[in-house]
């Protein structure tokens, strides 16, 4: 279909509309998401950086596991950035871990300016300190309430962020809340699993399993296993957004796992071209495969000029 109605026929080189649009052509081709105009049509993704695992205090009831950064992924709902403008992009550290008795910190926000942000993971709790909302909640202890997941509320899709820690029990931890499921408590104490996202193909942002003087497992997509004995908590997997899972409780100084790095995707098609500048500030690849640029970033924050 040949769209305008004055002179030359109008154009669209993938950035600029060349010509006169009548109302109805622009009707369209908006319910097509093809009026692009000047603007960069993207789908994106965004975890944040997952909380850290609580700690026990020696010879002492246990900490809970760390919850999952928070998951954002906006594939099928399409973001818009203006050509020649300027975003800035945030991939949010992991939390600190727990050590005797304290709680493990929250992780960072990631995000790509303010169209998509991830709120960071929970910590779990310590044998002294209550774990903390987030993206997912982390796990909690005998000791200390539960902590909530999806801080920051729903995507566009209705999709939460992060669902809840898991209760303590006994002399236990629970686990870490993950990006699919909440963490559980009672015998198993496993951090809840993450999601697969659509753009990496991969299963990111699980939660950090809860101690309890044995061995429970974090959740798929990176969540931190929790450890016995003297043995320091598991790190979430960097890049993504896992909680780190709860440490043993014999030794002078228990300690749990940091949380795992956040991670930013950004995909559109190649016909837009590459970004104009991005910083050194921020770590980051580009791929070209099936006509889409996917830019993925693992590091770091810097305003990019698109």
């Amino acid at each position: 279909m040949a769209f305008g109605y004055i002179g030359t026929q109008p154009t669209n080189d993938g950035k600029d509309f060349n010509g006169l649009y009548s109302i109805t052509d622009v009707a369209q081709l908006k319910s097509e998401s093809k009026w692009y105009g000047s603007f960069l049509i993207f789908n994106g993704l965004v975890i944040a950086g997952g909380g850290g695992g609580g700690a026990a205090r020696y010879n002492n009831y246990n900490g809970g596991g760390g919850g999952a950064g928070g998951f954002r992924e906006e594939a099928g709902y399409l973001e818009f950035l203006e050509f020649g403008g300027t975003i800035a992009v945030t991939v949010g550290a992991g939390g600190a871990a727990g050590a005797n008795g304290t709680a493990g910190a929250k992780g960072s926000n990631s995000s790509i300016g303010s169209l998509l942000v991830s709120t960071g993971g929970g910590g779990g709790a310590g044998r002294d300190a209550a774990s903390t909302t987030g993206g997912s909640g982390g796990g909690d202890s005998p000791f200390n309430a539960l902590s909530t997941g999806n801080e920051g509320g729903n995507s566009d899709d209705g999709t939460p962020e992060g669902y809840d820690g898991g209760n303590g029990s006994g002399a236990g931890g629970g686990g870490g809340g993950g990006a699919s499921e909440a963490g559980t408590g009672s015998t198993t104490r496993e951090g809840g699993d993450g999601r697969l996202s659509v753009l990496t193909g991969t299963t990111l942002a699980g939660g950090g399993a809860g101690g309890s003087g044995a061995l429970h497992s974090g959740g798929a997509g990176g969540g931190g296993d929790s450890r016995a004995g003297s043995a320091t908590g598991e790190a979430g997997t960097a890049n993504t957004g896992g909680g780190g899972g709860a440490g043993g409780e014999q030794r002078n100084t228990p300690l749990g796992g940091v949380g795992g790095s956040g991670l930013v995707v950004i995909e559109y098609d190649e016909t837009f071209g590459t970004f104009t500048t991005i910083p050194g500030t921020l770590t980051h690849t580009l791929v070209t495969a099936n006509g889409l640029h996917t830019y993925t970033f693992t590091a770091g924050t810097g305003t990019i000029t698109i």
